[in-house]
């Protein structure tokens, strides 16, 4: 047992595809591409790379488009790692399989791992879990996630059985279930680590696709000849699936950076106010010395354009009380709904309720809190985010809902 062992070779690579479109965030992508939004206090390509360098992978192969050459470009330059980082041009966009045969020639026969760059798992590293399970077995490995029904259709489920070694055997890979059709609740995460065999059925995916090239129809053959098994991930999975993700996965990589679950330096949360929409307003500017004019004339209209916006009546917000608060929920509300309220006073309990968010109490909300009664929505904090929300051209907007008294106990 122990030869064989010696034999499978160490997994050092890892593609990355980060060519998508990333159409399903809307304009938030339109200035900055999906894999440099900020992730608390770095892109989130940074927290991919960092889990592939502390995964043992020194080699990493970025799939780009033209479009994101240059963010990416400049990215790295400031990015301060011991990986070994390669690019490829994908021209142009053909599906997760087409960007993985993109890389082909890269890999070659070693065994490898694939990183989406916009599904995560906080509080577990799938990536070593994966190398202990090929370590042992030499197959192509899976990283699954028990999964809510609800949201299984959004994913690809797998079918798996049992194996003596403690991982599963993968019987079939199940793309996108309808609703209550899942066969288990298994969910593929963003991980895949794949031997050279995946390169035959992802070349016959490629003669036979109409559309996109797809990994899950490659791995379903390899299911089908027993060349596939898997280890189960119980981390919290946060992706960018659209705007209401990512902000989810932001508030919550807030909270475990401050509890103290993560490597990042404890102090960075403060500056996640920072880092959110509104540095991306100007990551489109080059930081160039000959477009400096440029950069300060487009920084002055976006600062002139937050003075733009019209302010309507006072409207007193009442005490806010714990019960409301507990009841809060995150949803996406129409810009046009809100009433843009100046308040008299924000010293209540909500502004409590944020404080560890905060280093100063004149410090920016980075979250849109409303309230909400029978008149409609009233803002309570966050108006420079919705500023920028708008600028960014979002017709709706993610954000914390507290109901009042009176539509609570109608719930």
């Amino acid at each position: 047992m122990s030869n064989k062992i010696e034999l499978i070779a160490p997994v050092k690579k890892a593609v990355i595809p980060a060519a998508g479109l990333g159409t399903r965030l809307g304009s938030l992508s339109a200035v900055t591409p999906k894999e440099l939004l900020p992730l608390v206090d770095k892109p989130s390509l940074q927290w991919v790379l960092d889990e592939a360098s502390e995964s043992g992978i020194t080699d990493v192969c970025l799939i780009i488009s033209p479009s994101k050459n240059d963010l990416i470009q400049k990215f790295l330059v400031s990015y301060a790692t011991n990986l070994n980082v390669h690019l490829i041009m994908q021209r142009r966009p053909g599906g997760l399989g087409h960007a993985i045969l993109a890389a082909e020639r890269w890999v070659g026969n070693d065994p490898f791992v694939v990183m989406l760059p916009d599904d995560f798992l906080l509080g577990e590293n799938p990536v070593s879990k994966m190398m202990l399970s090929h370590k042992r077995t030499g197959l192509s490995t899976l990283a699954l996630n028990p999964t809510p029904h609800v949201d299984l259709v959004d994913y690809d489920v797998a079918v798996v059985k049992s194996r003596a070694d403690n991982f599963l055997h993968v019987l079939e890979v199940v793309e996108n279930p309808k609703l209550g059709s899942a066969p288990s609740n298994l969910s593929l995460v963003g991980r895949f680590l794949l031997t050279s065999d995946i390169w035959e059925p992802l070349h016959n995916e490629a003669l036979n696709a109409t559309g996109e090239i797809k990994l899950t129809k490659a791995l379903q053959l390899l299911t089908q000849e027993a060349r596939v098994v898997a280890t189960e991930v119980s981390g919290e999975r946060h992706n960018f699936r659209n705007q209401n993700g990512w902000l989810r996965a932001n508030i919550a990589f807030s909270n475990w950076t401050k509890d103290g679950s993560s490597v990042v330096d404890i102090d960075n949360h403060l500056n996640f106010r920072k880092v959110l929409a509104g540095n991306m307003l100007l990551a489109e500017f080059s930081v160039e010395a000959e477009k400096f004019v440029e950069n300060a004339i487009a920084q002055k209209k976006i600062i002139e354009n937050e003075r733009n916006y019209k302010e309507v009546k006072v409207k007193k917000i009442p005490l806010i009380t714990t019960q409301m608060w507990d009841r809060a929920f995150m949803d996406l509300v129409d810009l046009d709904l809100i009433s843009l309220t100046q308040q008299e006073s924000l010293d209540q309990t909500l502004r409590q309720q944020w404080r560890r968010y905060q280093d100063a109490s004149s410090s920016v909300s980075p979250f849109v809190i409303l309230y909400q009664d029978d008149e409609g929505f009233a803002l309570v904090d966050g108006i420079e985010r919705i500023n920028e929300m708008q600028k960014l051209g979002m017709s709706q907007i993610p954000a914390w809902v507290i109901r009042s008294q009176n539509n609570l106990s109608r719930v």
